[in-house]
């Protein structure tokens, strides 16, 4: 497949490649939540959740304890995995290529079906992308659904919700005794039918489309009604099958004919009963008018007072929201102001302060940061949050606890805003920007001097160590990049950006999270969600790599052999070879047995088994010289396998809900 591009999500790195993520073709007007196998930069589909129902950008996909879900850039649902009432933890790919959600056990709970398998043998099996299966359904290049009524109405449901290829079966089932008009038939238009152990062949004295339907209606062995033409739709082919096994969509460029299939179901309000009644006293028939201005002014009652009833629930609720907000803000205002603590602004405060926000520094996945300076002079970054997540007090009480931690190597958060839906916050102004402007080969700007990279390692060194082990609670950043560490005046580096951070009580070893961070830079164990303090240790690794030899983790416009970091670091590594990953040999890096110890300390931190990781506080150590760097370093990367964002450089930040938008 020509012309495609992926935001990724998981990845399954070894041969056969698989991915799973946004999925699109061409200039990507839409997109597929999908898995795709990879073979030397060419890509096929093995499965999408929305293959008749595309996507728009900003589309999300949301992993919960309930299972997953796609829904569009409106917030429409567009499919679930509809596994409510499991305890689902995480997912994974399989080396099938099939796509897993799991307990905490470890138990497949769901998967994903796979393009062109056949359960069901078939004797009239039209070519290998038919896609079989013990009950009714629609299918498209092997991507199946239940048949949905022109009136919006699902007539069918799946005979296993976690599996579709099992099929689908009527909600209502056909019965025989129905009086006439209480069945009807679905309409699906450009689709071919698959029928099995039948041979059916067209009634030959009915030659239209409605005579074929009203034919199908009035016969209680047909099961739905097929009805092809070539050009004039008053002479064609009628088809009256017993069962339909499967409605495959036709390509109508290999045909030279048009189809039209229906598929007979039990009108829902109208189904039999499965208990037997009483017999009752029928009144005369009425006018057909009068039936139907009786069924539409029932109906119509119904809708009405559905209405009214969501509508006093939504309202009910929004003023319960209202209430719990202005309760919060209320309580945190009345209290003393604590020395110390970050100083909270009026969003009035901030929009002089910023000049109504006129000098962006930068855009990130939860809001743009502006330049500004208060009353004293002070300058400022104020990071104004595009969405409302947490509620008032989970948003203070995280304040005050990014706002109690106090390092040289860390951002210092200043203050706050929070009115109402406005949250923002307000940081201290770093005048040179993120590290990524600074050291890689070939960007704007100067890179750094040898002895300025080293420092700056040292300090992400110290901010992280910080985190990890000297305050009250373990905070995981989950997001340590480039992007992330700012620098000041005088090139001391500080970590930034606590959107993903995650506290860790101290009798805690690991966590439990989705998947969250940037591609690039994300530990293998995330494919289990089972999160330690070393996933920021192995994204130092990353970071220090890229500091050191002034490559990016993943580079395209390299040669295949070399686009890779990790993968160049395996090879060089096990050649003990490690000086030729560098990029450029400054002259002032004269010692190159201190490059290749910074190099040794960062494949040290990538060690795949994250018990063999280094704690930051021994990273330190090993940076001031203090300690040795561990001699039984393993050069074997199971991320070295492949590019970690395949060909998409405008892959982003992973959030508590995946978000196909623009980067961070």
């Amino acid at each position: 497949m020509d012309g495609w591009q992926m935001r990724v999500l998981l990845v399954y790195p070894k041969d056969p490649r698989f991915y799973c993520g946004f999925f699109c073709t061409g200039t990507c007007e839409s997109y597929f939540f999908s898995v795709v196998r990879v073979v030397g930069g060419n890509a096929s589909l093995i499965w999408s959740a929305n293959g008749r129902r595309p996507v728009q950008k900003n589309a999300v996909v949301q992993l919960t304890n309930g299972g997953l879900s796609l829904r569009d850039s409106n917030g429409t649902k567009v499919w679930s995995s509809n596994t409510t009432g499991n305890s689902i933890v995480g997912m994974n790919l399989t080396e099938a290529g099939k796509l897993v959600l799991f307990n905490n056990e470890g138990t497949g709970l769901w998967q994903s079906t796979i393009q062109n398998q056949t359960n069901t043998t078939s004797t009239n099996t039209t070519s290998q992308n038919d896609y079989c299966s013990s009950g009714d359904g629609l299918c498209s290049e092997g991507l199946c659904s239940c048949p949905v009524g022109v009136d919006g109405i699902e007539y069918f449901k799946q005979n296993q919700s976690q599996f579709a290829e099992v099929g689908c079966s009527r909600i209502n089932p056909l019965s025989c005794n129905s009086p006439l008009g209480q069945q009807q038939l679905v309409e699906v238009r450009n689709f071919t039918y698959l029928s099995i152990n039948e041979t059916t062949e067209a009634f030959p004295n009915i030659k239209d489309m409605e005579g074929c339907k009203q034919t199908c209606l009035q016969n209680c062995s047909c099961g739905g009604a097929f009805f092809r033409y070539d050009s004039d739709a008053s002479d064609g082919y009628c088809f009256m099958p017993s069962r339909i096994l499967v409605i495959r969509e036709g390509q109508t460029a290999n045909y030279t004919f048009t189809s039209t299939s229906f598929i007979k179901v039990q009108i829902p309000s109208l189904a039999p009963s499965p208990f037997p009644t009483e017999p009752e006293i029928v009144p005369p028939p009425r006018p057909k008018g009068n039936n139907f201005a009786a069924i539409a002014a029932g109906s119509g009652a119904g809708a009405f007072l559905l209405v009214c009833f969501l509508i006093f629930i939504l309202s009910m609720k929004l003023r319960k929201s209202k209430e719990e907000e202005e309760e919060g803000g209320d309580a945190y205002t009345n209290q003393v102001q604590v020395p110390g603590m970050p100083v909270r602004f009026s969003y009035e405060d901030l929009r002089r302060a910023t000049e109504e926000f006129k000098e962006r520094l930068g855009r990130g996945g939860f809001g743009s940061v502006f330049k500004g300076m208060l009353p004293d002079g002070t300058k400022i970054a104020v990071k104004r949050l595009d969405k409302m997540g947490p509620g008032m007090r989970e948003f203070l009480a995280e304040v005050e606890t990014i706002g109690s931690i106090h390092h040289f190597n860390l951002v210092r958060l200043i203050g706050f805003c929070a009115e109402k839906s406005k949250r923002l916050l307000v940081y201290e102004y770093m005048s040179n920007g993120s590290l990524d402007n600074w050291i890689f080969y070939g960007s704007q700007g100067p890179c750094l001097d040898w002895q300025t990279r080293k420092k700056i390692i040292l300090d992400i060194a110290k901010g992280l160590a910080y985190l990890h082990e000297d305050c009250r609670q373990t905070i995981v950043h989950l997001d340590i990049k480039p992007q992330n560490i700012l620098l000041d005046e005088n090139f001391n580096a500080k970590v930034s950006d606590f959107g993903l951070s995650k506290l860790i009580d101290k009798d805690e070893s690991q966590v439990l999270i989705t998947m969250r961070g940037t591609p690039g830079y994300l530990a293998p164990e995330w494919r289990e969600s089972r999160i330690t303090v070393k996933v920021d240790i192995y994204s130092f690794g990353i970071v220090l790599l890229e500091i050191v030899t002034g490559r990016r983790n993943f580079d395209r416009t390299r040669a295949e052999s070399s686009s890779h970091i990790l993968g160049l670091l395996q090879k060089k590594g096990e050649e003990e070879r490690l000086l030729d990953i560098v990029e450029i040999l400054d002259e002032d890096m004269n010692n190159r047995e201190e490059v290749e110890r910074m190099i040794k300390i960062a494949a040290w931190c990538l060690q795949d088994d994250h018990t063999r990781r280094p704690p930051m506080s021994v990273v330190v150590k090993v940076l001031e010289g203090v300690m040795e760097v561990d001699s039984n370093i393993i050069y074997k990367f199971v991320h070295a396998m492949g590019p970690p964002a395949v060909v998409n450089d405008r892959v982003s930040t992973a959030v508590e809900a995946s978000v196909l938008s623009n980067p961070r």
